[in-house]
């Protein structure tokens, strides 16, 4: 997650920094963020959570333009609410969340 969007993705204060340091078994946590040992934290997180209800259409997304960057257009890829692309012309990509599928009728292409 990109550190703007990471700040819809925040925990209210859970532990200060000294408690976060006895849970975690360190005091590294101190000397690493540079704070007052009270100060309160505020755990932002920097994945997109599962459940979350954007979390599959911002992989679909990324996953399309993954494909656009090794060379489909996306006149090649199979997606819902567009007439399939005919194998005809080439290869067709279709990608969905965290699989691929590729099809084609030549093994050459």
């Amino acid at each position: 997650i990109e550190p703007w969007l990471s700040e819809y993705f925040c925990f209210d204060c859970l532990l200060s920094l000294d408690e976060m340091s006895f849970v975690a078994g360190s005091a590294a946590a101190v000397d690493l963020l540079g704070k007052v040992a009270c100060t309160p934290s505020y755990p932002c997180l920097t994945v997109l959570p599962m459940g979350f209800t954007w979390s599959f259409y911002f992989v679909q997304k990324l996953h399309e333009q993954l494909i656009a960057k090794v060379g489909f257009h996306p006149r090649r890829c199979l997606t819902s609410g567009w007439p399939a692309p005919s194998l005809k012309e080439g290869p067709v990509a279709l990608p969905y969340c965290d699989n691929l599928t590729v099809m084609g009728s030549s093994e050459k292409k």
